[in-house]
């Protein structure tokens, strides 16, 4: 039997257009109307729009997925936060082994740096995985900007040329140095884009 051909009422979903062209999503009941004699002579539709209920339903599943990946970043956050505890740390130790100053010594310093950057990035995601607030604080954003330079140097081709041009060297300004460093970062990889 079809649908109209039921003798039952049948709830449901399905998808209606209007004369614009437009879609909707609509649940609806239909039932049938019997005569004395038990004939089907009408059917009494009703439909409610879900357009909306659908939307939400939609961003409810997306903003658990969003959740999910919050968890399993803040995981692998924490996991090669205590890795990169281990690197900071020998990097450390062999910085203490070296004359100041030498040429080991000043790339044993990059690396603590760059750990330190990296440490704060995942700090970053952490802090993001558990929705908790971010580092405001003093910081000179030409010391940022000079790390953050050094750092992408090893990525770009050697036809790219990176020059500062920074005319406030020790001005401060207020905020996270870890997103300003994302963000030059970001800047410098789409400028070399």
């Amino acid at each position: 039997k079809t649908l109209f051909q039921s003798a039952s009422v049948w709830k449901g979903r399905y998808g209606r257009g209007t004369k614009q062209g437009s879609d909707y999503d609509v649940q609806a009941t239909i039932t049938p109307i019997k005569s004395g004699s038990r004939e089907i002579t009408h059917y009494v539709v009703i439909e409610r729009n879900m357009t909306h209920e659908m939307q939400l339903e939609r961003r409810l599943r997306q903003s658990q997925k969003l959740e999910s990946i919050g968890t399993l970043a803040g995981g692998i956050a924490h996991d090669f936060n205590n890795i990169l505890t281990s690197l900071l740390l020998y990097a450390e130790l062999a910085q203490d082994e070296v004359s100041p100053g030498g040429s080991t010594w000043k790339k044993l310093d990059q690396i603590v740096k760059a750990g330190q950057r990296a440490r704060d990035l995942v700090r970053q995601i952490l802090t993001f995985s558990r929705e908790g607030e971010k580092e405001v604080r003093p910081i000179t954003l030409a010391v940022i900007v000079k790390e953050a330079s050094h750092l992408i140097r090893a990525t770009l081709p050697s036809t790219i040329v990176i020059r500062h041009d920074i005319q406030a060297p020790r001005d401060m300004i207020m905020a996270d140095p870890t997103q300003v460093h994302q963000v030059v970062m970001n800047l410098c990889t789409n400028a070399a884009y």
